[in-house]
């Protein structure tokens, strides 16, 4: 990585100026200030990376008109999310089948976070 290089060089040059401190001080916080910037670079670059992973999914979003759900074009087993849940920070949060009298079928699905319900 780069900061290995700085580092390094200001190792070398605080050998060479080890009798003179204020200048050993400035290379140190020269370092130190390099050290901070690396690890927001690494911080962006994982930000980065998660936005891209966002934009992407949501490029793939199917919108069931009318539903309370949406399915994603790329899931060949067309799990169907709350909409409410991903429209509220990209939650995806998959809805379970529920029935409205004991002892039949489900016919509508809900949300187990948000209690959104649906037809199927």
């Amino acid at each position: 990585m780069a900061y290995d290089k700085i580092k390094n060089g200001i190792s070398a040059a605080i050998m060479l100026l080890k009798n003179n401190p204020e200048q050993v001080q400035s290379l140190l916080n020269v370092q130190s200030m390099a050290l901070d910037m690396q690890a927001e670079i690494m911080t962006l670059r994982l930000e980065n990376e998660q936005l891209k992973s966002t934009k992407d999914r949501e490029a793939k979003v199917v919108r069931h008109r009318y539903k309370g759900f949406i399915t994603f074009s790329d899931d060949k087993h067309e799990i169907e999310y709350c909409v409410v849940c991903w429209e509220d920070g990209r939650k995806m949060i998959s809805m379970v089948p529920f029935s409205d009298a004991v002892g039949s079928p489900p016919r509508r699905i809900k949300c187990s976070s948000c209690n959104n319900r649906s037809e199927k």
